[in-house]
């Protein structure tokens, strides 16, 4: 990517600034524009790609480039102009799951399932022909702790420990296992299913997002057993799972891949 153009993936709760094949993340509050300051000469910068899931902030950083003389360059633009994966069936899918899939083609074949594991958990779905089959969004881990404190007051907010798994001896334990077994029900019951459904065969599953590394922990080995002769049997398929891994920043790889292919052809 040109030195002269920072990328911004605009969350719900951090802000991530992309220069020079560096990724700095920024907590969003009200010293947003003079982290990025510190981390960026604005100066140098001619041109600024946003995608945001957060509209206020997302103006917020659109009016700041535009008062600095930078060129704005806005996800929705570079989207409706893409051909590279089919999203005519899909309705309301917001960017950040379309740019995920986006980018995970940079690294990976089809079918694709894509697991953005941030404040929400998206579960997305590409199948052979580069279709989007759309996918599913569930409550992500920090947001299940963070809710069931503010609803239930007696709860406490526990951090997410896959080792304490299956321990249920006090309420932070209890809380913890019970997240962990919603999370790793939800996601792999749905990709069986879908995978099934779809008729997906050889399919790469990537984890991405603030917590994908955990929650890859928490799903990798029961996705995995797909391809064990058991479930094969049960389902009288033999529909395999191919990879399972972590690939950070799958965003931005689909912005650049959009930004190579769609601007620049």
């Amino acid at each position: 990517m040109n030195q002269n153009t920072i990328i911004a993936d605009i969350g719900n709760s951090f802000i991530k600034i992309k220069h020079n094949d560096t990724v700095n993340s920024i907590y969003i509050n009200e010293l947003v524009i003079d982290n990025i300051k510190k981390i960026i000469d604005i100066t140098t910068i001619h041109t600024a790609v946003i995608a945001s899931v957060n509209n206020e902030m997302g103006q917020l950083l659109v009016n700041f480039f535009a008062d600095n003389n930078i060129t704005v360059i806005l996800d929705d633009s570079l989207l409706r102009q893409q051909n590279i994966i089919d999203f005519h069936n899909i309705e309301g899918m917001g960017n950040d799951r379309k740019l995920g899939l986006l980018g995970a083609l940079t690294f990976y074949q089809t079918p694709i399932i894509t697991i953005d594991c941030g404040t929400a958990i998206t579960v997305n779905i590409l199948d052979t022909n580069c279709i989007c089959k759309g996918g599913i969004i569930m409550c992500g881990v920090g947001t299940q702790t963070k809710a069931l404190s503010e609803y239930a007051p007696g709860l406490p907010i526990v951090k997410v420990n896959k080792e304490n798994h299956g321990i249920i001896n006090n309420t932070e334990n209890a809380i913890n296992t019970g997240i962990i077994s919603a999370v790793r029900g939800g996601i792999v019951d749905f990709i069986y299913s879908i995978i099934f459904k779809e008729k997906l065969d050889n399919t790469n599953v990537i984890f991405t997002g603030g917590y994908g590394d955990l929650v890859f922990k928490l799903c990798a080995k029961s996705i995995y057993k797909i391809n064990s002769k058991s479930q094969k049997t049960r389902y009288m398929n033999n529909f395999k799972i191919l990879k399972v891994e972590v690939k950070k920043n799958l965003v931005f790889y689909g912005l650049e891949k959009l930004l190579i292919e769609t601007v620049c052809e």
